[in-house]
């Protein structure tokens, strides 16, 4: 699967491909995650009642 694909949130595989940009992107450059990335992502997360 295209990791530049757009994201549906309403599939598991969906939410595992945000879990790995997230992370993979975290890891490589964490200067291009603003704090506002950092809050979105969190909050996505929590309102789907899961834990990366």
């Amino acid at each position: 699967m295209s990791r530049d694909r757009p994201i549906n949130l309403m599939g598991t595989s969906s939410l595992s491909r945000l879990t790995i940009w997230y992370e993979e992107l975290e890891k490589a450059k964490p200067q291009l995650l603003t704090e506002f990335d950092r809050r979105i992502y969190e909050r996505i997360v929590d309102l789907l009642g899961v834990k990366p």
